[in-house]
């Protein structure tokens, strides 16, 4: 027996399919020809089996959104609006408006799926319209830059950011292929264009900010189980249990206890008991927020890096003294996991302390050569590196845990770190 959250994340990717028989009725409408129509379904069948398969790989699950997992209809229905757009793409009006499919499958689903959606645009409206080959190079690039976009979503100045971006590419597009044509670049059908992109830039930040906020996560989905489905359910989670007790009842606190020998050695550097104990005071809080192991992540983030006591080898040199320290293997992970050019985190908390520790040097660099930079700018670099590096990819954060991850540090930053006016 299953439960109705096992059977939506089955159902995951599935209800893009809906867009077949959608555009079937869209086609005989516009083209009057079944056997256009019918070419037109198979090929729209073949791009949803392949967002299908990549929505429901282990690899795209962890980069899913907690707020979508629980409503595969919000999830895929991207990919159905950007199909649709496609077969009335014709329409000068309305053929930007794919744009609004594009951005909900980013934001809803993942990356590689708003991808699928610009191929899946690109694709139909090459075969099945009228539309210049400017136009589909035009399009589907924009569409990749709109996508790139979500990842920098944050405060209100990163939706002007994205805005200006956005009409920067346009423009540069509008004067390689149109050359400098004032007339033709402020003519109403080129501002509704604009306005139509502008629009679409808004509406992804606005559901970003409603399904993003940094907050527990609760569990939204109706869940409702039998007499069978008690018991089996609950062998299940006595076997889960069984194997994370250990993690759970383990009492990392004890080595942030101030007679800790370790402890002692780093409060005897205080620019550096300063740092580890605001990356440990950071990290414990995201911690708490999304539910990973926060006593972990405070003990972990404390000591990684331990080593600069040393020398400026410290990942060398933590390692040593975690050993000298008869520190557990799950804080030594720390250490050899959150360094950005060394390590790949292998877990939530680890991950976390990568992004704190990026974070707190990058600050740190910064002070030091006088450069001033806002506090948005600094913390989307940051998180951003940290994600399109691929670094985070074995951590298990998923996306949405990885924006309220940005989205708590914009807001801390400013308290915590004194660079910030």
């Amino acid at each position: 027996m299953m439960t109705k959250l096992a059977v939506g994340q089955n159902r995951r990717g599935k209800l893009c399919f809906l867009s077949v028989p959608l555009c079937a009725l869209a086609g005989i409408a516009k083209f009057g020809d079944l056997y256009k129509t019918l070419g037109l379904c198979l090929l729209v069948t073949v791009v949803c089996m392949i967002y299908k398969l990549l929505s429901s790989s282990r690899i795209i699950a962890k980069y899913d959104t907690d707020t979508s997992s629980c409503n595969p209809f919000v999830r895929d229905m991207g990919f159905v609006l950007t199909a649709l757009c496609a077969v009335f793409a014709d329409i000068s009006s309305i053929k930007w408006f794919f744009l609004f499919g594009v951005i909900m499958s980013a934001v809803f689903a993942g990356i590689l799926e708003a991808f699928i959606s610009s191929f899946a645009f690109a694709l139909i409206i090459t075969l099945f319209s009228n539309i210049t080959p400017e136009f589909v190079a035009n399009s589907f690039l924009a569409a990749i830059v709109a996508t790139v976009l979500v990842g920098y979503y944050s405060d209100f100045s990163s939706l002007i950011h994205c805005v200006i971006i956005m009409l920067s590419f346009e423009i540069s597009f509008f004067v390689i292929f149109y050359g400098i044509n004032p007339e033709k670049l402020m003519s109403a059908e080129h501002l509704l264009d604009m306005a139509t992109i502008i629009c679409s830039i808004a509406f992804g930040w606005m559901i970003h900010k409603k399904t993003a906020k940094p907050e527990q996560p609760e569990n939204t989905c109706e869940t409702s189980y039998s007499a069978e489905d008690e018991a089996e359910s609950g062998n299940m989670v006595s076997a889960v249990i069984e194997d994370r007790i250990e993690d759970v009842t383990r009492d990392y606190s004890k080595f942030l206890d101030e007679n800790y020998p370790l402890y002692l050695k780093v409060k005897s550097e205080p620019e550096l008991f300063h740092s580890s104990e605001t990356n440990a005071g950071l990290a414990k809080k995201i911690s708490e927020i999304i539910g990973a192991n926060s006593v972990l992540s405070e003990a972990g983030t404390f000591y990684a890096e331990c080593g600069r006591l040393i020398s400026s080898n410290y990942i060398k040199e933590g390692l040593i003294l975690a050993k000298q320290s008869e520190l557990p293997e799950e804080v030594v992970a720390f250490i050899k996991e959150h360094n950005f050019k060394l390590g790949n985190p292998k877990s939530r908390e680890t991950g976390i302390a990568m992004v704190v520790c990026k974070l707190s040097s990058t600050v740190k660099y910064l002070k030091s050569k006088k450069l001033k930079y806002s506090v948005g700018h600094v913390v989307n670099e940051v998180t951003d590196s940290c994600l399109m590096s691929g670094k985070l990819i074995d951590a298990g954060l998923s996306l949405g845990e990885y924006r309220i991850i940005k989205n708590y540090l914009f807001e801390e930053a400013k308290s915590v770190y004194d660079y910030f006016d």
